[in-house]
């Protein structure tokens, strides 16, 4: 290389061949394991992306509503907020001032860490009304997906789901009407809280697995459903997803042992502004 000339630059290195995606809100012992484990790898080709956003909130509130207990970090000393505060609040404080409100209850305390669950059954149907008020006029947009799935009309079905989709509830929801995952999780979320005379439950385990949603009559008589719901990728057909969702149901026999009459089979495929709803 000649006087005055510049160095060739330094090629940059190729993107990972994957990238792992982990969800952290209240799993901070299982991300250490995880970390642990992946330093051990020998294959080093990845990267970690942490995600601690409001997916990780949905996911928690998911589980709460179905009566599950969830393990996270709590703030103790937490001053009670004013009402400016919500807005900026992290989850660990959203979280901390439900406690300290009685809607959720604490227990099994280890670094900070603790199990969280709805108390009893007045507060759980405080918190479904709760929710019900966030979604606004979407609630009633859930509430007629719901029954469309339940009597087997499609059109009806996909027509309450594409206005869902083209309105969301409010405006924290519009922030986020980009991500598809949002969606799916204000479907499940919504759903949770469907009118008193059914209920549902994320992630049912029947016949050889285990379906997205399930949502059944609580009198007994009455029609059941069970969804699977796919994301479409942007240059997939989104028939084939909507399809693929149903034959998930029919191969993995999810209506199996399941009561009502009839139990329906639904597939959901949800993209950016498009979405198919197909019943058997």
């Amino acid at each position: 290389m000649g006087m005055g000339q510049t160095p060739p630059a330094t090629p940059a290195p190729p993107p990972p061949t994957f990238a792992l995606i982990v969800g952290t809100l209240g799993r901070i012992p299982e991300l250490r394991r995880l970390l642990a484990s992946l330093e051990a790898q020998t294959f080093r080709d990845f990267e970690i992306l942490l995600s601690a956003g409001n997916s990780d909130v949905n996911d928690a509130m998911i589980s709460l509503l179905s009566g599950k207990s969830v393990r996270m970090e709590l703030d103790r000393s937490l001053a009670f907020p004013t009402s400016g505060m919500l807005d900026d609040m992290d989850p660990k404080g959203m979280f901390t001032l439900m406690v300290q409100s009685g809607y959720l209850t604490a227990d099994s305390e280890e670094g900070g860490f603790y199990d969280v669950r709805v108390p009893n059954k007045e507060i759980m149907t405080h918190l479904k009304s709760r929710v019900r008020n966030w979604f606004g006029p979407g609630w009633a947009r859930i509430d007629g997906l719901l029954g469309s799935l339940l009597s087997g009309d499609e059109s009806k079905a996909e027509a309450n789901l594409m206005t869902l989709i083209e309105n969301p509830p409010n405006d924290r929801a519009k922030s986020h009407a980009d991500s598809v995952h949002a969606l799916h999780q204000m479907l499940i979320t919504g759903m949770l809280s469907v009118h008193s005379g059914y209920y549902a439950v994320p992630e049912y385990h029947s016949g050889d697995g285990v379906s997205d949603i399930a949502v059944f009559p609580k009198s007994g008589s009455g029609p059941s459903v069970i969804i699977e719901l796919k994301e479409v990728p942007a240059r997939e057909d989104i028939e084939d997803v909507v399809m693929l969702a149903l034959r998930q149901i029919e191969s993995k026999r999810y209506t199996l042992g399941v009561r009502g009459e009839p139990v329906r089979a639904c597939g959901i495929a949800i993209g950016k502004d498009r979405a198919a709803v197909r019943i058997s």
